[in-house]
């Protein structure tokens, strides 16, 4: 009777043991995300809701990654997929009627078949868990460059803007960096896919976190264990021979990712930057615990920047540094750059993550950068589709669409492998 006893104390243990593992998600190391029960569980992946974002919390193998993140996502993917196929169908009935879908989707294609093989590995294992055909998941992985590459648009320029500050303007108190994230107002609809992807691989590299949308695997922002994170913004008003695009070189959405897995300080990522052969013309601003700076990026050259003030640096899609010899602005960049240089200056000394939100907050029309519709009405140009703040000592990542009235912040560092909760 006491060895019946005993087993039944066992099994119940183990069953125990098991139901806590799955409802605190996790990670190597044995702690725990931190962002309440997880939703659903794919093998080592856990996905959690913060506020309406997605957050899918990946670990082991590329591949095995990949069908994490399909398996975890699987609904939101197919629901990208068919929101973006509807989304480049309305924009090449306003604006370049001869193109087709299919012919996007396989622009998209040949550039996702040159991301590198780890990326091409997470594809794949998502390809394996929705069903969906390798270029559908390009469209969405590439709906942010497709739409620039292949010049689906009326008006050139496409609007962003980003701040970061330390040192003096924030008191010497923690680095922060915020940035919009602006596009034709058709990408809102993709705002209810907006996720957090955290990669934990278990070849080294570092883990790294995206802000994309459900499916994607490229980025335009990443975030790592380390504390670095790169943000990138069109320049594509950059003089020749700086502005030529180049479809045959590493997409700048896979690079990016590379960024953050391979590099864990500024100056290894300065190394990155001045090496690579960039296939677009971007600004970048970077920080790291301790900094920010700026890079201007052409391709054929590269410039690192920092502003004049020490401990701010501000871009809005124009290149500053004189080896460009810009021409005058042909749309708004000069203003919204002067208008968040002011907006940073009058919070000098005091600017934290509440004060960045709300200098992110202030709109175009009344001496801010956020481009609302009501300032911007024109379906070709560009409003503020979404945007955060970040703090790379804590990793604490803030995230607002316009629809939202209030901040939603997520807790990236509990999601990286081997960190303590």
């Amino acid at each position: 009777m006491f060895y019946k006893r005993l087993v039944a104390v066992a099994v119940l243990l183990l069953v125990t043991t098991s139901m806590v593992s799955v409802a605190g998600c996790t990670v190597s190391g044995g702690s725990t995300a931190g962002l309440g029960n997880p939703v659903a569980t794919s093998g080592n992946g856990h996905l959690y809701k913060v506020g309406q974002y997605n957050v899918a919390v990946l670990s082991g193998n590329y591949l095995e990654m990949g069908h994490q993140y399909g398996t975890l996502l699987r609904s939101q993917i197919k629901a990208m997929y068919s929101k973006t196929a509807d989304v480049f169908n309305q924009m090449m009935h306003l604006f370049k009627p001869g193109m087709t879908l299919d012919k996007v989707e396989a622009f998209c294609l040949s550039q996702c078949v040159l991301y590198p093989k780890r990326l091409r590995d997470v594809m794949r294992g998502i390809q394996e868990t929705t069903g969906l055909r390798a270029a559908q998941l390009a469209l969405i992985d590439q709906c942010v460059i497709a739409q620039v590459m292949l010049e689906i648009e009326a008006l050139p320029g496409i609007h962003c803007s980003s701040v970061t500050a330390w040192g003096p303007y924030t008191g010497n108190g923690p680095v922060v960096m915020g940035r919009h994230f602006d596009f034709p107002p058709l990408y809102v609809n993709f705002n209810p896919y907006l996720s957090v992807i955290v990669f934990n691989p278990d070849d080294g590299s570092i883990p790294t976190a995206t802000l994309s949308y459900a499916g994607q695997i490229g980025c335009i922002q990443c975030f790592n264990k380390s504390g670095l994170v790169v943000e990138t913004d069109d320049m594509s008003g950059v003089t020749p021979p700086n502005n030529k695009m180049h479809s045959d070189r590493i997409p700048v959405t896979a690079v990016l990712d590379d960024f953050g897995l391979d590099n864990s300080n500024l100056d290894e990522l300065n190394a990155a930057f001045m090496t690579m052969r960039f296939q677009y013309p971007l600004l970048s601003n970077v920080a790291s615990p301790l900094r920010g700076q700026t890079y201007e990026v052409g391709t054929t050259d590269v410039v690192r920047r920092s502003d004049t003030a020490d401990g701010l640096v501000v871009i809005a899609n124009t290149a500053l540094d004189p080896q460009w010899n810009m021409p005058p602005t042909k749309d708004n960049s000069d203003v919204r750059q002067q208008n968040l240089t002011n907006l940073a200056n009058n919070e000098k000394g005091h600017i934290g993550v509440a004060t960045m939100e709300k200098i992110f907050d202030v709109t175009e029309s009344n001496g801010g950068a956020n481009v609302t519709p009501q300032d911007n009405n024109n379906p070709a140009d560009s409003i503020t589709c979404y945007e955060f703040v970040y703090q790379p000592s804590t990793r604490n990542l803030s995230v607002r669409v316009p629809s939202a009235k209030n901040w939603t912040q997520i807790k990236l560092a509990p999601c990286f492998a081997g960190a303590s909760q």
